[in-house]
């Protein structure tokens, strides 16, 4: 059994000493109490491929939050050598785009940008494949000569500091990329890949919500899901039973790297999602409900039924039981315009996602043979 150690302290006898003896009765009461949950062995319970999904997505999690704390350090050296310059309304330069990298990993300051050809620094920006770099060279000297010049006797300090930052920002961004390959990779053989159908839901929010419910054969009831996320709040009732109930926070014994995924998922929805789903939240939100968490349990409910049927999302109309071939057949083909779109940036993606030993190309060919639709593969690039 697994026993939650916080609960178990509050159920010892003693708080002012700790022996093998009152931890033990603290062990004991939560038991008693019914507040243990079995404990089973991954290694046995979970298929390989879920358990090595979720290591992938939680690695990768951790390097992005990295990679944002080294993003909001290179902020800091930059506004001491050139205010502005990570602002691309000013600079005209994407702000940790290949150019920005390309400028702050050399001598970085205001009064060198200021000091360099236009002609030498356009030729720079063109080769990172800045668009109209003339025009942005220009603007980008304009705003070096105007900024407040750095303290000259920490520049060469901050330079170099910039520059190690820079290099850590391109391992971690080139790392990122790698792994979100590989989750991908593990994503297309398991029913999990359908949920990249929902406009705004791509490889990491599904692979790391696959990854941590694993097997879909497995998935709890909707309710259990949700307190498992940790979007519900939690009720208390005492007084007897004609006391009202109190609703009090969402409970903190819950998968906080679940519920980050579902909470991510659902504000993907509400900004990129189909337009029956941005006109719930719009309603949510109009009779002052928290539409944030409203949609993740929607998303949830959703998500088992596309995973444990197989099935992509459908609009409502080819989902009515009077649909006709034709409705069938266009919402499959707008379905499959979104799958294209995401994973064509995958190498190799035609095998990886869409072989016919893999879900969505079994759908892709069941579509296909039953409501005739017009599925084409395209060749990769």
């Amino acid at each position: 059994m697994r026993v939650n150690a916080g609960e178990a302290k509050r159920n010892r006898e003693n708080f002012l000493a700790s022996t093998d003896n009152l931890d033990l009765m603290g062990i004991a009461k939560t038991m008693l109490s019914r507040r243990a949950r079995v404990a089973r062995d991954p290694l046995d319970t979970e298929p390989g491929i879920y358990r090595e999904m979720r290591d992938l997505t939680r690695a990768r999690r951790k390097l992005v939050r990295e990679q944002t704390a080294t993003s909001n350090r290179i902020h800091a050296h930059v506004d001491r050598l050139f205010p502005g310059f990570l602002d691309s309304r000013k600079s005209g330069v994407t702000a940790f785009g290949p150019a920005s990298l390309h400028l702050m990993g050399e001598k970085f300051s205001a009064p060198q940008i200021a000091r360099r050809k236009p002609s030498s620094l356009a030729n720079t920006l063109h080769s990172q494949r800045v668009h109209h770099p003339e025009e942005t060279a220009a603007k980008l000297v304009a705003l070096a000569k105007s900024a407040l010049p750095p303290d000259p006797a920490r520049v060469n300090a901050q330079q170099r500091t910039l520059a190690s930052s820079v290099d850590l920002y391109r391992a971690y961004e080139r790392t990122s990329i790698e792994l979100r390959a590989e989750a991908a990779g593990l994503l297309a053989s398991t029913p999990y890949a359908f949920l990249t159908s929902l406009p705004g839901i791509r490889f990491v929010l599904a692979a790391g919500i696959g990854g941590e419910l694993g097997d879909p054969a497995k998935l709890s009831p909707l309710d259990s899901l949700c307190a498992y996320s940790g979007i519900v709040p939690a009720t208390y009732q005492s007084g007897g039973p004609d006391s009202p109930a109190t609703t009090t926070y969402t409970s903190q014994r819950c998968n906080h790297v679940l519920k980050d995924w579902v909470a991510q998922s659902s504000q993907k929805l509400r900004q990129y999602g189909p337009p029956e789903w941005q006109e719930r939240f719009a309603r949510w939100e109009a009779n002052g409900q928290h539409g944030l968490f409203a949609g993740a349990r929607r998303y949830l409910r959703l998500m088992r039924t596309l995973v444990r049927n197989q099935i992509p999302y459908e609009t409502p109309e080819s989902r009515m039981r009077d649909a006709t071939r034709e409705q069938r057949a266009r919402s499959a083909e707008a379905t499959w315009e979104v799958l294209v779109k995401k994973w064509r940036t995958i190498p190799g993606w035609q095998e990886i996602a869409f072989a016919e030993d893999k879900p969505l190309g079994f759908w892709r060919r069941t579509a296909i043979e039953i409501h005739k639709a017009n599925l084409p593969l395209p060749r990769e690039r």
